[in-house]
């Protein structure tokens, strides 16, 4: 790849006009450029941080953005605190998840290196407190704002 592309690295273009289920797992650096994803039902997000900036943050709510009608979320709790990240979030109205039936919270407990990130990435003070909760307030809500029919199902996996 030549360096004058270099904008271009991370970004995935998608238009697959069959697919209908969409699994990701790692920290979102990857810009995704819906084109023709009409028939995206499904979708499983286990988000991380990698870094302390808000890039991840902002691309993984950029994803949400686009998921227009989808019927199923599956997140994990990693995911939710990533989400988390971006300031004044839960006062945000989403134009999006209005067709969402259920969401599924995968309540996996946070991995030592991503708690130390997390409170890296929110301030060094948060770094004397203990690991945050599993999941922050209002995030649910925030999520199903669209689709306030939607069931929530909370799935705990331990270690």
């Amino acid at each position: 790849m030549r360096s004058d592309q270099s904008e271009d690295f991370y970004k995935i273009a998608l238009s697959t006009p069959n697919l209908r289920a969409l699994g990701f797992t790692g920290a979102p650096f990857q810009q995704l450029i819906w084109n023709n994803v009409s028939k995206l039902e499904r979708v499983c997000i286990d988000a991380e941080i990698w870094s302390t900036s808000l890039e991840s943050p902002l691309i993984l709510l950029s994803w949400l953005l686009e998921l227009a009608n989808i019927k199923a979320l599956t997140v994990s709790a990693s995911t939710l605190q990533v989400l988390f990240l971006i300031p004044g979030l839960l006062k945000i109205k989403l134009p999006c998840l209005g067709h969402l039936e259920s969401l599924r919270v995968e309540l996996k407990p946070l991995s030592p290196i991503f708690s130390m990130r997390l409170k890296a990435a929110k301030s060094w003070k948060a770094a004397l407190k203990p690991s945050p909760p599993p999941i922050p307030d209002g995030i649910v809500d925030f999520l199903i704002q669209n689709s306030p029919s939607a069931k929530v199902d909370m799935i705990n996996f331990s270690r």
